[in-house]
């Protein structure tokens, strides 16, 4: 019978695909290909049981060092840890924790550990093989597994502590007693359980027992491996790119010394199609289209990648340069606003929580400050809650261990940001001290049809005296409203123009802080541009061309977004109509103010706590507004409820071939 080692060079050399069942060698006890017999998390004996009799390390690949991007004989010479961290960072790491050179990282640390005694151990659950509601995604399970076992992984080089070995052995096993890591319906799941798979592998690989890492070997090769050469997240220009690519790579610098072809290919392969999405995501300027949520999602597996390619080969292959990327971090910087609201555009819910991508950004470009928002929540206390936001946590630990002086960060004094690609944005923010003269605006070009979109061009929100005025009302929980589209004959992630989706309450047009003419969906495929960045003595804003969007029912639509004085928000709509049909228009505002809409009908005033805003109307060239209060919940009790917003705004018609001067003024009491 051929050894896998034959058959693994045969395959290479003929150009065939792996097959499922491959793995390193045969050993006792353990069938190659086969499933275990063994219950979820056994592991044939108790973690601190001896080996099992007869059972022999797996050797390694003998076979020569390939060629490619990297010198893949550093990894054939180096030991374990060496994904992320080596042993020596771990010590400097723990050397400083246990000091007061550092004090974010000594604080992160101890909560690290905190997290692992009060949260992980005394779970006593077991990680079980069960997809979501939808029957779609295991990604709940492989993202419980990546924190219980980085965080328990990184607690057990901490302290030595037996404990969290046992705990992360024994999730380690239980996951890859798994049938499958689910590729075939959803590879996000397979890119967060491998990477969790790898990093328990290499920073416990010399404590483990022999057959857990021969397993552990054995799952990253087949269920991983083999089941990504040829997978679809290669041709996509989104976090699936990032997040499958960073958990395949973290794998393939773990078992590298043992199959070295096959972790060289998986590299390279992760290489060409990852650098394809981060010019595609990241280009010009660093804003990230899919927005706030998937910026924290993507951006910190991509840096998680770049860092271990960095640490493994002195070098990330180049994609660090990608145009725009070293900007990617003032981008979210700017997308914080006032009293912990974030620019939510796309699918993106508005509350700020951790982004453990600014860590690295920090570190690699040398600007603390930066981590100007970062420190404000971890003083917070939203990195240590118990969520899933944080089961990277450990990983920016390196990053934070190079940079001093972060308690005394110096705020920014930027006022405005642009960024172009395939969803421009502009942001605006004026003394960032957070108190009633700041200011923020976030306003959003780009188009329906891409990942995570939102019927929402020319949409903005805006924060002024401690509030949020114009609000967006951000991301529709998928899983209920997955499964009631199915039922329907569509699907969520349909983007086309007579996609359900766009009926979802959320993601429509009329439901945004933009314009919507004669009740029509906006066109998807139609490109809202900036055409230009207002930034002046007494100015700062964009002008957009939204006509693409309503072509259909309208000649053009040009809109104005300006703050004027750093204290009135200005809204100006220039619309041109045909000149065959009548044009209402529908001017929205979602807000969290209380709604009072005047007797003259010109203005809006709304109240939060002891402040008001006032929105004034003024029109040329239409009919009188006529004042409204919309419904702000969907009919569909699959969707989410809108608790504590308001969405307001006007109407007003525009006769065949006439034009028409829209503008809004948002004015404060003071």
């Amino acid at each position: 019978m051929k050894t896998y080692k034959s058959i693994l060079l045969a395959i290479l050399m003929i150009g065939i695909s792996f097959n499922a069942n491959s793995c390193n060698t045969e050993e006792p006890g353990f069938t190659p290909g086969q499933p275990s017999t063994q219950e979820p998390g056994d592991s044939g004996n108790t973690p601190d049981e001896p080996d099992t009799p007869g059972f022999q390390e797996e050797p390694n690949d003998t076979s020569p060092d390939p060629t490619g991007t990297f010198d893949y004989a550093k990894l054939t010479n180096a030991g374990h840890p060496r994904v992320l961290m080596t042993n020596d960072d771990f010590s400097e790491i723990k050397r400083k924790a246990l000091g007061s050179s550092n004090p974010v990282l000594k604080t992160l640390n101890r909560e690290i550990i905190r997290i692992c005694d009060e949260e992980i151990l005394p779970d006593n659950s077991k990680l079980s093989y069960v997809l979501d509601v939808s029957n779609l995604r295991l990604l709940p399970v492989s993202r419980a597994a990546l924190k219980r076992i980085l965080f328990t992984a990184y607690a057990y080089r901490m302290t030595g502590k037996e404990e969290y070995l046992r705990k992360a052995e024994e999730d380690l096993n239980t996951v890859c007693n798994f049938p499958d890591w689910n590729h075939k319906k959803h590879f996000l799941d397979v890119g967060e359980m491998c990477l969790a798979v790898a990093i328990g592998y290499d920073w416990l690989y010399n404590d483990l027992r022999l057959d857990t890492r021969a397993k552990c070997h054995q799952k990253i090769v087949e269920y991983a491996f083999n089941t990504s050469l040829n997978a679809n997240f290669h041709n996509q220009n989104s976090n699936w790119n990032q997040v499958c690519n960073a958990g395949i790579v973290a794998g393939a610098l773990a078992v590298y010394e043992k199959d070295k072809n096959i972790s060289a290919r998986v590299i390279e392969r992760a290489i060409e199609s990852n650098s394809r999405a981060m010019a595609a995501i990241y280009s010009p300027d660093g804003n990230y289209p899919e927005g706030y949520s998937y910026w924290g999602y993507g951006t910190e597996f991509q840096v998680l990648m770049l860092s271990a390619l960095d640490k493994a080969f002195g070098h990330d292959g180049g994609l660090s340069d990608t145009p725009g990327f070293s900007k990617s971090g003032e981008y979210m910087l700017f997308m914080a606003g006032i009293n912990n609201e974030v620019f939510n555009y796309s699918d993106s819910a508005s509350p700020e929580y951790p982004k453990l991508g600014m860590w690295w950004f920090a570190d690699k470009y040398k600007k603390p400050s930066l981590l100007a928002n970062e420190i404000r929540v971890l003083n917070a206390g939203k990195y240590i809650s118990n969520n899933e936001d944080i089961r990277l946590l450990p990983i920016i630990m390196p990053w934070v261990n190079n940079i001093d002086n972060l308690n005394d960060l110096e705020l920014p004094t930027r006022k405005i940001w642009s960024g172009g690609g395939e969803i421009p944005v502009v942001m605006v923010r004026t003394n960032w001290k957070r108190d009633d003269e700041d200011r923020y605006l976030g306003i959003k070009a780009g188009k329906a049809n891409f990942s995570h979109g939102h019927m929402d061009a020319g949409s903005f929100v805006y924060d002024a005296l401690g509030y949020r005025w114009a609000a967006d009302l951000g991301l529709q929980s998928y899983t209920a409203v997955e499964n009631a589209l199915i039922k329907q004959g569509g699907r969520l992630g349909d983007l086309s123009q007579n996609s359900l989706r766009w009926d979802v309450f959320r993601l429509k047009n009329q439901n945004h802080n933009t314009i919507t003419v004669n009740d029509k969906r906006f066109l998807v495929d139609g490109v809202a541009t900036v055409t230009k960045v207002i930034n002046t003595g007494n100015e700062l804003g964009a002008e957009l061309d939204l006509s693409a969007v309503v072509a259909d029912q309208v000649a053009s639509a040009k809109r104005t977004i300006k703050l004027v004085d750093e204290k009135d928000l200005f809204v100006i709509d220039e619309i041109e109509n045909y000149n065959y049909i009548d044009a209402e228009v529908r001017w929205t505002l979602v807000t969290r103010g209380a709604v009072s809409l005047d007797q003259s009908g010109k203005i809006i005033t709304l109240t939060r706590g002891s402040k008001k805003m006032y929105v004034k109307i003024n029109l040329v060239g239409s009919s009188d507004p006529v004042l409204k209060i919309w419904p702000n919940n969907p009919s569909n009790s699959y969707e989410t409820v809108n608790t504590g917003v308001t969405i307001t705004g006007f109407e007003t018609t525009i006769a065949p071939g006439k034009s028409a001067l829209i503008t809004v003024e948002m004015t404060p009491e003071i």
